[in-house]
């Protein structure tokens, strides 16, 4: 009865610890994405508008483009669009390996609210 005890809790440590990782590289995604715009905050202030990156359970960026230079947050908010992705795809798109309109036409990337904001997002960030 104790090996199979010490086994559970072996197990359990060991669950625990894979979860902890998968969490921190998720916030890790989520910050990468963050510190990108960051980079881009005078250009986005060109923008002219609220856009929300929204990674699901790893949480959102807000980009205040009506702001110069643009403001980031990490707290939720309505926006003029939403671009709506997991962070690995986010980074891939910003870091210029995956077109953003082939993301949106095979379903890796969603958008909500204008198009006209996410295509101006777009050449800005180009």
């Amino acid at each position: 009865m104790e090996t199979v005890l010490g086994d559970h809790a072996r197990a359990g440590a060991v669950f625990m610890r894979s979860w902890k990782i998968r969490e921190e590289n998720k916030d890790m995604g989520i910050a990468d994405i963050e510190t990108t715009l960051a980079t881009h905050r005078d250009a986005l202030g060109e923008l002219g508008a609220k856009v929300k990156f929204d990674c699901g359970t790893e949480g959102v960026i807000v980009v205040d483009g009506t702001a110069r230079p643009a403001t980031l947050s990490r707290d939720d908010a309505e926006t003029d669009c939403t671009i709506i992705a997991p962070s690995e795809t986010l980074r891939q798109v910003l870091a210029g390996d995956l077109n953003g309109t082939v993301a949106v036409m095979t379903g890796k990337l969603r958008l909500k609210g204008s198009t006209t904001v996410a295509m101006k997002l777009t050449s800005l960030l180009g």
